[in-house]
């Protein structure tokens, strides 16, 4: 054997020298591999070595060299030969990626001439090695050669078909190995980008400047590799089609199902395949739906049915719904499920596209910011202590190797987010046709029915969700490139327009505050990339877009009120300020459409019919105003204490370890909360200064009245009263306090409130505070104001107004000492003690109270008070309304007003 191989390798080697071709010498190299010894992987080795050396050549000779040893080895007896060759994968991509055009039509033609069988042994291997080279070009080129090599192979349908079913066409284990192992796994994990640009880590933290983005623009390669699939293996001739289409259908299922783990932990190396991978992969079948958007018939053919049954997303039967649950789905999957043949494949890309942007995008994207927010911080912490504590090289290097894996995570969705590339604009306009479909599904006519349509019940919740995530994922940086489509086609307003407050067509909270983020991220000016001017530019056109949409104008502003109120079941004891931050997105969002007079108006309309729902929102407004502005106002008191006693270094040197260590502890703290709650508290004071500016009325009903003059009144003495030089801070702009437009707001809420028609009923709220308002507070806050108004920018008008209100609210003061007398308890209202002035009968329980408490109540608690039996405003009012228990009213009403008109005689004489 020895001997054989030595001949055959001077054979090769003299022929080589004197510049013949391998088949030249007939009698020497092919005789030679003809011999019955022709076996080991050794002459493997030295028949592709040849064979690379002559196909970098590239002439006719070795083309037919080249086709020669392929047809060898599809020899069942030969291909052990070079089955066991070590290095065959980069031997057999040599041959191949040089080869000329012409090449490949030979190759074509002798794929043609063998059977399926004979391509099968051969193809699969090799195109397998072909792909197995691009990772060797990452660092020169954008497009690697082996995909041009792939592109124009393929293009034989008798060569694709061989790939598709070879059984290293998808294989049966994780995502990791299928990204290694598969035809066209390295084809996805490639990144045309170079190492030093695609991870520049510097000191433990990620940094992505504007050069490294213009380095690198991945839809270049993603949709170089779609067009190749698409042109190979999903338009072929009719005749083609069932076998590669399935192929490739099967191949994106298998990617997507290996990598469902990555919901769990992306940062698996072992089970996941790489997240550049991923991203390609989500790219690809971007390109690959395109053609969906531009049939309207199309959209007929995507059945929701798809989701429940056996199918290519392999949903676990607990799948959380936008409304049905596990049951109700279970008991639909017999009705409605079709064979899985029955899909046309436009229906099965889409739904694999948006399984995708679910498992290779969304999570990514979920997972980074997880990291950078947590683990990149305990993980870099941990690795600077063991560096500081001398552990093994062996184990800092394992955990500096780790660190950089998520660290490089987080950078490659930095840069996919920076890109304003075809990638973003391809996500957006996905995003788009999915809120049309899920309008359809919804049978949106202009607007969504009361009940939702079954079809619509068993909507995957990650359906939704994510199309609001994805969608407002890009805002900063391709903010343009959104606006144009929400101008060409609004349906992601009027999706987000439909939900963000409608229990009955999404169940889950969390889903329906999605969209309200999405929505807000849209109209946000804050943080954004481009220039003020342009991106306030680009709000008015969003506003105008939303404007000229009748459905949007009609409930848009109904919606986001609505949408207020249902966030209060956001969030845990552990998550309690998570509403807020919802809330304030609303609030935004209100005030910025609120500026549009046809918003201004929608607004104004709802607030005159005096409806449950805007008066919730009112009230869920003013419970905000008060949580927040309190608690940041003790923040920024914390503050202060700190400030004085930092520059009194005697009396700091004299307390105890113990009691500097609780006030720099509160220091820390205060300083940490201060800027969140202010910045939330100003946000919904403006909102309610703004509505109570235009719909002063809307604020005096009974059921808000009381509170509307309590918060006003106390935190008019916080911010203007003796309290207030414990708010003298330095830098009061770094914790978003903002002292003078605070004063202004509640002066201003004073002067409208006490010029509507019922200004009698909001001067007399006022003086019964107890907590806040006595006559001598407040000739000590009017007096404040005088000498301060200048720097708090107080008109003179102003002032004056305001000194004329108080005037009325000590005559009120004075009357109201005056009707001080106790009355029989059946005449008194058993929660606050005070007067049965407006009474109303509990449907329940039966006792009586007083009508601005109970409605308070019930506004906050939807149940009665004295037995917790559910109770609704609505259904207190009509219990109420019946005959006789109106004239029971009447006739406390009558009673109580006689004895306090008697008292007040009495004061009197």
């Amino acid at each position: 054997m020895a001997s054989y191989y030595l001949k055959l390798k001077k054979t090769a080697e003299k022929l080589l020298k004197e510049g013949k071709g391998l088949l030249d010498d007939r009698n020497a190299f092919s005789l030679a591999l003809s011999e019955e010894c022709f076996e080991g992987s050794d002459v493997g080795k030295v028949v592709l070595a040849v064979l690379e050396e002559g196909g970098k050549r590239g002439n006719e000779e070795e083309v037919e060299e080249a086709i020669h040893m392929l047809k060898l080895m599809m020899d069942k007896e030969k291909a052990e030969l070079f089955s066991d060759s070590g290095s065959m994968d980069e031997h057999l991509a040599a041959i191949v990626v040089p080869l000329s055009g012409s090449v490949q039509q030979k190759i074509h033609k002798m794929a043609e001439t063998s059977t399926h069988e004979e391509n099968k042994r051969l193809f699969p291997t090799l195109l397998h090695a072909l792909t197995s080279t691009a990772s060797w070009e990452a660092e020169t080129s954008h497009l690697p050669r082996a995909l041009t090599a792939f592109d124009l192979l393929t293009a034989s349908p008798h060569i694709a078909s061989a790939v598709v079913d070879s059984p290293t066409w998808v294989c049966s284990t994780n995502g990791c190995d299928f990204s290694l192992q598969t035809i066209l796994g390295p084809f996805f994990s490639y990144q045309p980008i170079k190492s030093h640009v695609l991870f520049p880590v510097k000191q433990d933290k990620v940094t992505v400047s504007q050069k490294d983005v213009s380095q690198w623009d991945p839809s270049i390669y993603y949709k170089a590799l779609a067009k190749s699939l698409k042109n190979n293996f999903l338009m072929k001739k009719p005749a083609d089609w069932p076998l590669l289409r399935e192929g490739m259908l099967k191949y994106f299922e298998g990617f997507l199902k290996r990598n469902r783990e990555v919901k769990k932990t992306i940062a698996n190396r072992d089970i996941c395949s790489p997240l550049d991978a991923l991203l390609t992969l989500f790219g690809v079948l971007l390109e690959l739906t395109e053609p969906v958007y531009e049939r309207a018939t199309v959209m007929q053919q995507i059945k929701i049915c798809y989701t429940i049954g056996e199918s290519r997303l392999h949903l676990p039967k607990d799948e959380p719904r936008v409304v049905a649950d596990t049951k109700q789905v279970a008991a639909l999957v017999v009705e409605k499920t079709k064979k899985p043949n029955e899909y046309t494949f436009s229906c099965e890309i889409f739904f694999l596209c948006m399984e995708a942007m679910d498992t290779c995008f969304v999570n990514g994207i979920k997972y980074s910011e997880n990291l950078e927010r947590h683990e990149v911080v305990l993980m870099s912490s941990q690795l600077n202590q063991m560096r500081m504590m001398g552990a093994q090289e062996r184990m800092v290097s394992k955990a500096r190797d780790e660190l950089n894996h998520h660290l490089r995570v987080v950078y490659l969705m930095r840069l996919y987010r920076q890109m304003k590339t075809q990638f973003a604009v391809s996500v957006i306009r996905f995003c788009e046709y999915t809120a049309k479909w899920l309008l359809n599904i919804a049978e949106m006519n202009p607007v969504p029915p009361v009940t939702p349509p079954q079809n619509w019940t068993i909507v995957p919740e990650y359906f939704v969700t994510n199309n609001c995530r994805a969608f407002s994922w890009f805002r900063d940086e391709v903010l343009n490139e959104i606006v144009g489509v929400l101008v060409d086609t609004p349906c992601i307003l009027s999706q987000l327009t439909a939900f963000m407050a409608s229990p009955a067509y999404i169940k889950n909270p969390y889903s329906r505050a999605a969209h309200v983020e999405a929505f807000h991220s849209v109209m946000s000016s804050e943080g954004t990339s481009v220039q003020e001017l342009t991106t306030l530019d680009l709000e008015a056109k969003i506003v105008f877009q939303a404007a000229s949409s009748e459905y949007i104008c009609g409930e848009l502003m109904p919606n986001m009120m609505s949408a207020y109120v249902d966030l209060e079941s956001l969030g845990g004891s552990n998550q309690f300020f998570e509403k807020f931050t919802y809330r304030y997105y609303v609030g935004v969002l209100i005030r910025k459409f609120y500026n549009e007079m046809v918003f201004r108006e929608a607004v104004l309309t709802c607030s005159k019919k005096s409806d449950v729902g805007f008066v919730k929102f009112f009230n869920m407004m003013l419970n905000d105003v008060n949580w927040l502005l309190s608690e940041g106002l003790k923040r920024v008191a914390k503050i202060h204490e700190y400030e004085v006693l930092s520059e009194k270094p005697g009396e700091w040197a004299s307390m105890t370890s113990d009691a500097r260590r609780a006030i720099e502890e509160g220091h820390t703290e205060a300083t940490q909360q201060c800027k969140p709650y202010m910045t939330l508290a100003n946000e919904a004071m403006t909102l309610v200064s703004a509505l109570v500016r235009d719909t002063p009325s809307s604020f005096l009903q009974s059921a808000l009245i009381g509170k509307v003059a309590d918060m006003l009144n106390f935190f008019l003495l916080e911010l203007s009263g003796d309290g207030v030089k414990d708010l003298r801070i330095k830098n009061p702009e770094k914790y978003d306090f903002q002292h003078a437009v605070l004063i202004r707001q509640i002066v201003q809420m004073y002067i409208s409130l006490c010029s509507s028609k019922e200004h009698q009923q909001f001067e007399r709220a006022v003086a019964e505070d107890e907590r806040s308002y006595s006559p001598e507070k407040f000739a000590t806050v009017l007096s404040y104001l005088q000498r301060k108004a200048a720097h708090l920018l107080l008109w003179q008008d102003d002032i004056a107004g305001l000194s004329k209100i108080f005037v009325e609210l000590k005559t009120i003061y004075t009357d109201l000492e005056q009707e001080d007398v106790d009355l029989p308890d059946n005449l008194v209202d058993p929660i606050m003690q005070c007067p049965l002035k407006d009474p109303l009968q509990l449907p329940s329980s039966g006792e009586w109270c007083e009508r601005k408490v109970i409605t308070q109540h019930l506004l906050n608690d939807s149940t009665n008070p004295f037995n917790r039996a559910p109770l609704t405003i609505e259904e207190l009012i009509a219990h109420n309304k019946q005959p006789d228990i109106k004239a029971e009213g009447d006739k406390i009403r009558e009673q109580v007003r006689k004895l306090l008109e008697a008292a007040k005689v009495a004061a009197k004489t």
